[in-house]
């Protein structure tokens, strides 16, 4: 595991695997899984690779015939607390069948709104090396799901002006950059679980996601959550100008039908729509309610409501987004004010009528006013 901090070196010794972390003047080695091998395939080990070697607990393991692919939950754990991961499970088994043996394997996954997996297996035979290949397929859909950008994009439109040489037509262009975005928010993801493990029940937070994630954010470094912060603002932007693009695509050229290749194209702006939401519902907002509730933890209960909001907030972007909100809260309480008329102060014995309380801002009303100050803020640099 390389692309972590500090890096982690996983080994297998007499079947058993064992993980250490290399930053160390003086590392621990942990024995994080007993039996690596398991039947019908026979050990020794000839190969192990991660999926993901920033964060990742899936492992493949290669032997002569055939490869097993584990999920050790170990591997997320800090190196002192691997005796509180979860048991290790077998997750598949694929044999090699006839007279090859295995040369080499890898193994991918892809995200979108089904996801989509594969292992790739390079086979040696009688007298011939790295001549043939295997390609085992997981999917969660009844179908093997398409692949959003095809091989041949620019065949796939009639209108030769929409495409660009090297790039594709506008579904493959749109699908780039929300690509883009969302793998800035996924290596700003892995960076931070290198530095600060996932929060679990056991750790004492509340048992639903939310409280969970919100807690995991809390505890990340200011810069860490600051880049995490901003990737998720930045990707929320883009898959919403993909979704709106896509969208209108369909209604001026995907509605049009003209041939089959037309229309196949237009099944693959409808699923790029609709992965994008997918990320968006899934992904990016509840990352942005984390941020967002950690502005409301510093909100006191009762406190003049024409005071300056506390400040204290960790993440410079999130508190000039509270600073923005509070400005816009002001305003529009002194614009709706109207001037009050001297009066004869009330006898002593009557009760004073409660002061009203204003409804504290939600997550997306301050989301708004962070918007609109940027704006504001933007234009005046135009104009100067």
């Amino acid at each position: 595991a390389y692309a972590r901090e500090p890096p982690r070196l996983l080994s297998v010794v007499d079947n058993r695997l064992y993980m250490s972390d290399l930053g160390e003047d003086r590392p621990v080695v942990k024995d994080v899984l007993a039996g690596l091998v398991r039947p019908p395939l026979k050990r020794p080990a000839l190969q192990i690779s991660l999926l993901d070697a920033a964060a990742g607990d899936v492992l493949l393991v290669g032997v002569a015939k055939g490869v097993q692919i584990w999920r050790v939950h170990a591997l997320l754990k800090p190196i002192l607390d691997v005796k509180s991961a979860a048991v290790p499970e077998l997750l598949a088994t694929v044999p090699i069948s006839g007279r090859c043996s295995l040369g080499n394997a890898s193994l991918g996954l892809a995200l979108g709104a089904e996801s989509f997996g594969w292992v790739g297996l390079e086979l040696t035979g009688a007298g011939e090396s790295g001549g043939n290949v295997d390609l085992w397929q997981w999917f969660s859909a009844i179908r093997k799901p398409s692949p959003p950008l095809p091989a041949a994009a620019r065949g796939r439109v009639t209108n030769t002006a929409d495409t660009t040489p090297g790039e594709g037509d506008t579904v493959a262009q749109t699908l780039t950059g929300a690509g883009a975005a969302v793998d800035k928010v996924g290596a700003a993801l892995r960076c931070g679980l290198t530095l600060v493990p996932p929060v679990t029940e056991s750790d004492g937070a509340a048992k639903d996601s939310a409280a969970l994630l919100r807690a995991w954010v809390g505890r990340l470094p200011d810069a860490d959550g600051e880049t995490l912060y901003a990737a998720a603002n930045e990707a929320e932007k883009c898959l919403a100008d993909c979704v709106r693009e896509m969208r209108t695509w369909i209604r001026t050229e995907g509605g049009k039908a003209a041939n089959i290749s037309v229309a196949a194209r237009a099944d693959d702006a409808r699923a790029v729509s609709q992965w994008s939401e997918e990320c968006r519902r899934s992904i990016i907002w509840p990352l942005q309610a984390a941020f967002e509730a950690e502005s409301s933890d510093h909100e006191g209960g009762e406190q003049d409501e024409n005071a300056s909001p506390p400040g204290g907030l960790r993440f410079p972007l999130l508190a000039a987004a509270s600073q923005a909100a509070a400005a816009a809260k002001a305003a529009a309480k002194a614009a709706a004010t109207p001037a009050i008329a001297p009066v004869a102060p009330a006898p002593t014995a009557a009760a004073a009528a409660p002061a009203p309380v204003e409804r504290p801002m939600s997550a997306r009303e301050r989301a708004a006013a962070a918007a609109a100050a940027r704006a504001t803020s933007a234009m005046g640099e135009a104009m100067g």
